[in-house]
């Protein structure tokens, strides 16, 4: 069984994935896991200042 979860970022998607995953008894991929790279998460008050 494949099921295909899309949505925007802050929208629920892994959430729904990883409920789906249990609920089912079935494999789950974060595709984010993969294909996105860790930025940096926080600004200092230096590099707002131009």
């Amino acid at each position: 069984m494949k099921i295909h979860i899309f949505g925007t970022s802050g929208s629920g998607v892994t959430t729904t994935g990883e409920a789906l995953s249990k609920k089912l008894d079935i494999p789950y991929f974060d595709s984010d896991a993969y294909f996105w790279e860790k930025t940096q998460t926080y600004h200092s008050i230096g590099m707002l200042r131009w």
